[in-house]
């Protein structure tokens, strides 16, 4: 799987757990380019604990080790603006899971889904509390991902309130109804 690959699996997942409804302010859709240059081999080639923790650290502007939902409204913010500037450079694929990411996260909105992770109420998400629905392993990320016993899909999926059915369906994680 390619850096780019892997890190749009990961901000697509991240940007469904993240939810958004804020509007862009200020961006900085640049840091983003230097994150996703700098994560790209960590999460291709590392144990998805490295990975996790380059978008954590990224994620994390105050640096105090927890994600609240306005850390996470500013790094949507940028990941819309570097869609923006790069979304006609990216191949088909990788337009696509992160418009499904961006898709999820407009409609799922950040408040709900810290709410649906934050398992001691305190407004902000530990990795533990994020990761709630992974199996974290020596593989990189994206392998890890495609796994269906390293992530809890059907848990993942009810977190999602209104859009749990669509992603239920995407994950396969729905009767087929034959």
């Amino acid at each position: 799987m390619s850096p780019l690959r892997s890190l749009s699996v990961l901000l697509a997942l991240a940007l469904s757990v993240a939810g958004a409804r804020a509007a862009p302010i200020q961006t900085d859709p640049a840091a983003v380019k230097v994150f996703l240059d700098t994560a790209g081999p960590v999460c291709q080639y590392q144990p998805a604990a490295s990975c996790i923790d380059s978008g954590w650290h990224f994620t994390d502007r105050d640096g105090d080790g927890r994600i609240d939902a306005a850390e996470l409204r500013g790094r949507y913010r940028d990941l819309v603006a570097w869609y923006g500037e790069t979304e006609s450079s990216l191949d088909a694929n990788s337009q696509a899971m992160l418009a499904l990411g961006l898709w999820m996260t407009s409609i799922v909105g950040i408040d709900d889904i810290v709410t649906s992770y934050d398992a001691d109420g305190d407004g902000k998400l530990t990795q533990a509390e994020a990761l709630a629905d992974v199996t974290l392993d020596d593989r990189p990320l994206g392998s890890l991902l495609l796994d269906p016993d390293a992530v809890d899909r059907e848990a993942f999926a009810n977190r999602l309130g209104a859009a749990a059915p669509f992603m239920k369906g995407l994950l396969g994680t729905e009767p087929s109804g034959d």
